[in-house]
């Protein structure tokens, strides 16, 4: 049998149209009623034939006869066949060896029309055959330009059709829809080389290369081009679904008989029209999917810029990732260079787990060493050990860097208890939030470190005045008690000009160092003015003040070099006193000014009002 181009025959001997009969003559048979009473007493066997290939087409019986009545039949329409194709069209018979006579008639559309009897016919029988060959023709040409027609207009419904699908179910669906109807005793599967979900009720497999390299499918795939052959008894068609950039899978048609020539290029094209809107399905289903993700993306960048603060924005990460992953754990880990340990910031794992591990452990110290993402399909499959997959019994795995200024920061590690969970999607979109992640954590630190730098003094380390002002006056409304330290360095002048400046200097340096290793760290130490330093002690009465001044005095004079001593004054407020911030400072600047007049290096609380003034 010869097949239209382009596609190429396979399998086995090409004569296979002859082995059966009784299941050939579509088109034959389909007239044989209405041209049987022009040629009653005909016996022998029609032939519908190809002229430019002598490949029989189509073969009907026009006695009751089978193979074993007539054992030399296919070999005899064979060569009735090639005499046929090649002989003129003088409407007389050719004599056949083995047989009677051979009569052709040209019907159109490149075919020919053949009666091949069994025996030699006489001027009345010569009469019967050349009518009832006029008519099969006549009927037969009919027949073929209506079926073309019919064809034709069925694969421009099918072309408008398929052109309105918008994705990758309504292609495959249209397509199904069509062959089923072009082709109804036949099967048709399509074979996807991509992941493909919410396709089902839909004859779709998985186009699997390396499992079997020689099938027809898997060689339509990597050739793209078609291809047919017959297998275990079934005639089975392959065509290339095939688009621009690229091959998506295969369509694939099995039969107990091949397909039409005429059919078949019909098949041929729908798989073509059926090859480019599967291209624009899955680009438009591209186009929605970044859309989506940028709108994602953009909700995210702008929910981690809502806050400056790092709990905060680790805390409302771990909750879109959970949502967006439908994960079973997520994990935000940062990396400390100067202890090369992964902290867990955040993040749901078990209760248990511990909070760090080394810096060249696991997946995270992975991504460390080569800066690079990584996903896990299976954890069972994969040579090595992770710790937090272990002890989470998870076997999916999306993880990746948390990259700031060109270095690993920290990583984000999304589980998840089953295999393959994860797809190549969910991997690209977690590498765009840690990318948001790690932007939104280098504008937190770079906030917090200006906001240290207004409100920390440069020279020694402790907060600056306002910030202290603030803080007092907001701890004021919220606590229900506080202390306040005042301390001077005694005689910082004569130091000053005695030493120099850089002298002085480190002398206040050395102080306030101790100062902050002498107090709480809920406690806020600053520099009040020049050699003047201050102590606020939310909820600290005046017992503990005195404490942590007396303690902070003593250090000063024994750890300063050169050295120097302090002078104290404190003041401490309660809820019921109804006592402001300035008069706080007024108290505690009273109490510091009696220290002073007693003889300095000393600590002094006698001041516990208001109304007493102090120094001019």
């Amino acid at each position: 049998m010869m097949f239209p181009s382009p596609i190429n025959h396979v399998g086995e001997d090409r004569d296979f149209m002859m082995e059966s009969f009784p299941k050939n003559g579509f088109h034959l048979k389909g007239w044989m009623e209405l041209v049987r009473p022009y040629a009653p007493t005909v016996e022998g066997v029609l032939l519908l034939v190809e002229e430019s290939t002598s490949e029989i087409r189509e073969t009907a019986m026009l006695v009751d006869l089978t193979e074993d009545g007539h054992p030399e039949l296919k070999q005899l329409c064979q060569a009735a066949a090639g005499l046929a194709a090649g002989r003129r069209e003088d409407g007389g018979a050719a004599r056949m060896p083995g047989a009677g006579a051979l009569y052709a008639e040209p019907c159109g559309h490149g075919l020919k029309i053949a009666i091949l009897l069994f025996a030699g016919p006489d001027e009345k029988a010569d009469r019967d055959v050349r009518a009832f060959l006029r008519h099969c023709a006549v009927y037969l040409k009919t027949s073929l330009e209506l079926e073309r027609q019919m064809q034709r207009a069925l694969l421009h419904q099918f072309s408008k059709k398929i052109q309105s699908a918008m994705d990758v179910r309504s292609v495959l669906s249209v397509v199904a829809e069509y062959v089923g109807e072009l082709l109804p005793s036949f099967r048709l599967d399509f074979l996807l080389s991509q992941d493909n979900t919410n396709l089902e009720g839909l004859p779709v497999q998985p186009l699997l290369q390396l499992h079997d390299p020689d099938s027809i499918c898997n060689r339509v795939y990597i050739d793209c081009v078609p291809l047919q052959e017959k297998r275990d008894g079934l005639f089975i068609t392959a065509a290339p679904l095939s688009g621009k950039q690229g091959v998506y899978g295969v369509l694939r048609i099995t039969g107990e008989t091949p397909i039409d020539p005429a059919q078949l290029q019909i098949v041929l094209d729908i798989a073509d029209l059926a090859g480019n809107a599967l291209e624009n399905a899955k680009l438009y289903e591209q186009s929605n999917m970044m859309i989506n993700e940028l709108r994602l993306i953009n909700q995210i960048t702008r929910g981690l810029n809502r806050s400056l603060k790092l709990n905060d924005m680790y805390a409302y990460a771990v909750q879109e990732l959970r949502h967006i992953f439908r994960s079973d754990y997520v994990c935000i880990m940062i990396y400390n260079p100067e202890r090369r340990v992964w902290r867990v910031v955040a993040g749901n794992l078990p209760e248990g787990l511990p909070v760090e591990y080394p810096g060249d452990e696991d997946f995270s110290g992975m991504m460390l060493k080569t800066g690079e993402p990584v996903i896990v399909s299976d954890y069972q499959l994969v040579f090595g050990s992770s710790t937090m997959m272990e002890l989470t019994g998870s076997r999916s795995l999306m993880a990746t860097p948390i990259v700031a200024s060109s270095e690993v920061i920290g990583s984000l590690l999304v589980f998840h208890r089953e295999p393959n969970f994860f797809s190549y999607e969910n991997f690209k979109l977690l590498q765009s939030f840690a990318a948001h992640l790690g932007l939104a954590i280098s504008n937190a630190n770079l906030h917090a470190e200006v906001r240290r730098m207004v409100i920390t003094d440069h020279l020694t380390g402790l907060n600056t005045r306002r910030y202290l002002d603030e803080q007092m006056n907001l701890m004021k409304h919220r606590d229900s008690s506080g202390l306040l330290i005042l301390i001077d360095i005694d005689h910082f002048k004569r130091i000053n000009d005695t030493y120099g400046h850089q002298i002085g200097d480190e002398a206040l340096i050395q102080v306030s160092r101790i100062i902050r290793s002498s107090i709480r760290e809920s406690d806020i130490a600053a520099r009040w003015g020049g050699e003047e330093l201050a102590i606020y002690m939310p909820q600290a009465n005046l017992e503990h003040g005195l404490l942590v001044a007396e303690r902070i005095r003593a250090r000063v004079e024994a750890e300063t070099n050169p050295r120097v001593t302090v002078s104290c004054g404190l003041a401490e407020w309660t809820s019921g006193s109804r006592m402001s911030v300035e008069q706080l400072f007024r108290i505690a600047d009273i109490n510091l000014y009696r220290a002073k007049n007693a003889g300095r290096n000393r600590v002094c609380a006698e001041v516990t009002g208001p109304s007493e003034e102090g120094p001019a």
